[in-house]
């Protein structure tokens, strides 16, 4: 079976609470929670909250975690990793020009 199936459907609500490493698009990795389920989208609220930041600033985001993840962007963390420091790696092209990008939006 292929590691990176996701549920037909996607993943739902089971889901919610989790914590994810999440690499956008312009490499920028950050540890977040996903804090709820947006059904009518399939998109998920994830907030930085506890675990990375940018730029010293805690932020949320909106994601399609389904299609991150079968794209390689996402890594649910194991709970036994969350006693390890928050991972937080930013391409210095990034920096300074706001918030991470979100999600797969400007495919």
């Amino acid at each position: 079976a292929d590691a990176r199936a996701v549920p037909e459907g996607g993943f739902g609500e089971s889901i919610v609470g989790s914590v994810i490493d999440v690499v956008y698009n312009n490499g920028d990795e950050f540890r977040m929670k996903i804090t709820s389920y947006l059904s009518d989208v399939r998109w998920y609220a994830t907030s930085s909250a506890g675990y990375s930041d940018w730029d010293g600033e805690v932020f949320e985001d909106t994601l399609d975690v389904s299609q991150m993840f079968l794209n390689g962007q996402i890594v649910f963390v194991p709970e036994a990793e969350l006693e390890k420091p928050a991972r937080r790696k930013s391409s210095a092209s990034g920096r300074g020009r706001g918030r991470p990008g979100r999600g797969l939006r400007g495919r």
